[in-house]
């Protein structure tokens, strides 16, 4: 299969680890405001798979930084300043612009939705408001896990 897409192609940092292809196409870079010393990166590429249409983070970060991450900094269980659910207004909206944003491209509300990093399940709601039944999400955050 292959996937053809109007933006960058790149060869990303780390192989698709579905396939293994060392061809992708960008597209969004993500950038973030981080404190000195923070175990992730700044920032990174999503980028798409050329071969299988697998889209990841292109990230440099390694694993040992994610479990860092998660067991010191993350903050899902603290609902003023988590991400993720929609219990603010400003983050369920952004939930609910990305979800749209997502089924226009999907377009067949019976696709399978896997939401990797999908913290408390708001992004998976908003899809399911718009009539998504297939959702599954992945979080390695404990305070995520119900």
């Amino acid at each position: 299969m292959s996937v053809a897409l109007a933006t960058d192609r790149v060869s990303p940092g780390r192989a698709c680890p579905v396939c293994e292809s060392t061809m992708a196409a960008r597209l969004q870079e993500m950038r973030f405001a981080l404190p000195d010393g923070h175990p992730l990166a700044d920032q990174y590429d999503v980028v798409c798979c050329e071969q299988c249409g697998f889209v990841y983070a292109d990230t440099p970060s390694s694993q040992a930084d994610y479990d860092v991450y998660y067991a010191e900094l993350s903050k899902y269980s603290d609902a003023t300043t988590a991400t993720g659910a929609g219990l603010q207004g400003w983050d369920r909206a952004r939930l609910t612009e990305t979800a749209a944003q997502l089924a226009a491209r999907l377009g067949n509300p019976s696709a399978r939705v896997v939401d990797i990093g999908c913290a408390n399940g708001g992004l998976l709601a908003e899809l399911a408001n718009l009539g998504y039944q297939r959702l599954y999400g992945v979080d390695p955050s404990p305070a995520c896990v119900m």
